[in-house]
């Protein structure tokens, strides 16, 4: 008995944090673009595409991750792909985001969403 109503408390609670909007995905996702920003934001010299690109491509070697969830960086295509494993689970989901400048002067950066796998 005592272990059904734990099942039921876990559901629950499962239920709960999937109607607040919080998930393992959100997670990964959250710190894993906060991560590739604050890297891009340092290391940004000139704000222009080009030098944009060059980082995100010689940050190929240098993997951010997060758990089992990492970033990688399409240098044809020029979009950012996020590989977000679960914790519990052996599956995954790719995410895909363009990144994209401010043209005002700052150095600011805006991760476009375009589409998950």
């Amino acid at each position: 008995m005592l272990n059904i109503e734990s099942i039921k408390t876990s559901r629950i609670k499962d239920c709960i944090k999937y109607e607040l909007g919080e998930n393992e995905y959100e997670k990964h996702r959250e710190y894993l673009l906060s991560r590739l920003k604050a890297y891009l934001v340092n290391e940004l010299s000139d704000i222009d595409e080009e030098c944009l690109h060059n980082l995100l491509i010689n940050k190929e070697n240098e993997v951010i991750k997060y758990e089992k969830s990492y970033v990688k960086y399409d240098r044809e295509k020029k979009i950012v792909i996020l590989f977000i494993y679960q914790n519990t689970y052996k599956t995954y989901r790719r995410e895909y985001y363009e990144v994209e400048l401010n043209k005002e002067g700052t150095k600011q950066i805006v991760f476009k969403y375009l589409k998950t796998d």
